[in-house]
Parts: C-alpha cells; sequence; structure tokens
C-alpha cells in the first residue's frame, strides 16, 4: 500500500519513479541477500546487465536507475514518449467521471471537482462540499479498497457506488478508506468534502482484492 501511495504522489506530480520493489519482487529470494536486508550481488559484479546478472537485486537497481535518468534525459530533450502508457479519461464529474484502470492512483482536487449536494442513504449524511467522481469497471465479483490521505484542514470522504453515480448507489464510504463487495459491472468511486471550508487536495489508491 506505501509503494501504491508513492507511485500515486509520482503520477500526480509528475515526477521520475523508480519502482525497486516491483522489479525486485520477481527475483529469487525478492532480490535480496542472505541477510534479507541489503539486495544481492551478481558474482561477476553489480554492473553486470545480462539476463545472468539481471537475477540479482544491485544490478536490477543498477538498470532502472539508469534507464530512468535516461527518460529524464529524453525528456529534457523533448525526446521522451509515453505514448503506450493508458491514459486517464474524463473530466472527473458524475456525467463523466474520470475513467483508469485498476490500481486507481491519484492526486485531487475537490475544489475544482463539481459543486453538487449529495445525500448518501450509506452514510446519513450530507456532503456539502465539491466532488470527484472515478469509475472503475470490474469483470467479475470482487471486493475494492479504498485509501484517501489528506492534510491540513482538508476534510473529505471516500465514497464507493456500485452500478450508477447516484449517491443512492452507495455501498460504503470511510474518512479515511472504505471497502465493498462490487461488480461485476461499473464502479464508482466519489471523494466529496463535508463542505467548501474543507475542499482541497487528496491522494486516493483504489485496488482490488
Amino acid at each position: 500500500l506505501f509503494n501504491r501511495f508513492i507511485r500515486a504522489i509520482a503520477q500526480g506530480r509528475g515526477i521520475p519513479l523508480v519502482d525497486l520493489h516491483r522489479d525486485m519482487a520477481p527475483l529469487p529470494n525478492r532480490g535480496l541477500s542472505s541477510d534479507g536486508i541489503h539486495p544481492s550481488v551478481s558474482p561477476n559484479g553489480a554492473c553486470v546487465l545480462t539476463s545472468a546478472g539481471l537475477a540479482y537485486g544491485y544490478n536490477v537497481r543498477n538498470l532502472i536507475s539508469v534507464e530512468a535518468l535516461a527518460r529524464v534525459r529524453a525528456a529534457l530533450t523533448g525526446a521522451a514518449s509515453d505514448s503506450s502508457a493508458p491514459v486517464r479519461t474524463g473530466s472527473g464529474t458524475s456525467a463523466d467521471p474520470f475513467r483508469t484502470p485498476l490500481p486507481l492512483l491519484d492526486i485531487g482536487d475537490t475544489r475544482s471537482g463539481e459543486a453538487q449536494l449529495a445525500i448518501y442513504p450509506c452514510t446519513a449524511r450530507t456532503q456539502l462540499g465539491r466532488e470527484r467522481v472515478y469509475r472503475v469497471d470490474v469483470a467479475a465479483p470482487t471486493t475494492l479498497d479504498a485509501y484517501i490521505v489528506t492534510r491540513g484542514a482538508v476534510d473529505v470522504d471516500v465514497h464507493i457506488l456500485a452500478g450508477s453515480a447516484s449517491a443512492a448507489s452507495c455501498v460504503a464510504w470511510g474518512d479515511a478508506g472504505a471497502s465493498a463487495s462490487v461488480g461485476p459491472g461499473a464502479v464508482y468511486v466519489v471523494v466529496d468534502a463535508q463542505g467548501p471550508s474543507v475542499d482541497g487536495e487528496y491522494l486516493l489508491v483504489v485496488v482490488a482484492r
């Protein structure tokens, strides 16, 4: 979960990310040496980037670090391309929600969201602030876990709606997170503030399990 938040921050801020955890996880012993703490090193050296060398943690770290630096350099010269990366669509309203594959990772801000009164039966509360709406499509019944982090005076809640973007479809909510069994079909995740005075920036992670 912490790694997903790190990725969401990098994505939201447009910061280059070296995801060492992701690339070491498939390696023997997860790329760790016998002490279970430090990355392993090829007997031929940490800069051996052959298929045999890349079975070791430090070797993989060196490769993906160099690749990240190369992408930054290419970006500075205008030559970088992320055309193969998934692109989020939508404007974040109930009529045109953000659409993104799972896991959903985002930094958003309710101040630029849709202003509407929302009454959620699942909470018996009325939300008076602005909202941002996301849609994910699940092919089979699953459990969605939504986590939200804010700072300062920002106070937003996260709601999971099953089947439609209507507040009446709410099946779970929380101040810091919510979980619900949903699907198959469309599922909406709504980040909604208590009122205009507590609208603001949030960090959102939604995963399936």
